[in-house]
């Protein structure tokens, strides 16, 4: 169901769909993306931050060059250099750009690129340049990490309808009338949470399919009112709790 509502290459044929992929793959490869603006899903990352320190990127690129000018091609740095960039085909076959969570696997093989480059500054830490350079980076990725605090603690505490934090208050609201809880299959953002404080908190809820009334006395938790006239239990963020009529 995720998949059909989120892929980028329905309906567009064999060429079609591979000429997307690889155009999304290229897109989604995009490093200083991934370290300057980042993943703009309020859910996955704080927005107006990299998603990735620049520090890390550079490392990375640079113990790319490192393992090629030493010509260590063996097989571990080719597996780990062709895995970093399949990691982003996951988010590449859908329609939502830097995506953290379809590309998990890339930060991973990053951080294992950026170690050719470590032994280098490591080896050469002898010469002024180099060691200058490791004080460059490091000063750089604290600047960087420090930045990121700040919108962090600024800005992070305000996404609770991103993680949808407003549910629990208002299921436990319409739990606390003590009348049967009622949730729509096709509202899938209540469905979900529904199911899951219902077991938490051993909560017994009816799942109805779309279109079909709920019994008369009943309360309904919704992602949105659909009972203009019902009255209203609860109501927190996007979410809702109604009283059917009786």
């Amino acid at each position: 169901m995720r998949y059909n509502s989120a892929n980028a290459i329905s309906g567009k044929g064999i060429l079609g769909a591979a000429e997307t992929v690889v155009a999304n793959v290229f897109h989604d490869s995009n490093l200083w993306r991934w370290a300057t603006s980042g993943d703009e899903n309020p859910r996955h990352h704080v927005p107006g931050t990299g998603s990735l320190l620049l520090v890390g990127v550079v490392l990375a690129l640079a113990g790319l060059a490192v393992v090629i000018h030493r010509r260590k091609w063996d097989p571990f740095w080719i597996y780990v250099a062709l895995v970093a960039g399949a990691s982003v085909v996951p988010s590449a076959v859908t329609f939502e750009r830097i995506h953290s969570l379809r590309a998990i696997g890339l930060p991973v093989f990053l951080v294992t690129l950026a170690v050719p480059a470590i032994a280098f500054l490591a080896d050469h830490s002898s010469r002024l340049v180099w060691r200058a350079a490791a004080v460059a980076l490091v000063a750089a990725g604290a600047a960087q990490f420090a930045v990121f605090q700040v919108y962090y603690w600024r800005d992070g505490p305000t996404r609770l309808e991103a993680f949808q934090a407003d549910f629990p208050h208002v299921f436990r609201d319409a739990a606390s009338t003590r009348r049967p809880l009622v949730v729509y299959l096709n509202d899938y953002e209540a469905l979900g949470n529904a199911q899951w404080y219902g077991r938490l908190w051993k909560v017994p809820v009816r799942e109805l399919p779309a279109g079909r009334a709920a019994p008369s006395g009943s309360v309904i938790v919704a992602n949105l009112k659909r009972c203009p006239t019902c009255r209203t239990v609860s109501r927190r963020g996007v979410f809702t709790a109604y009283l059917t009529s009786r």
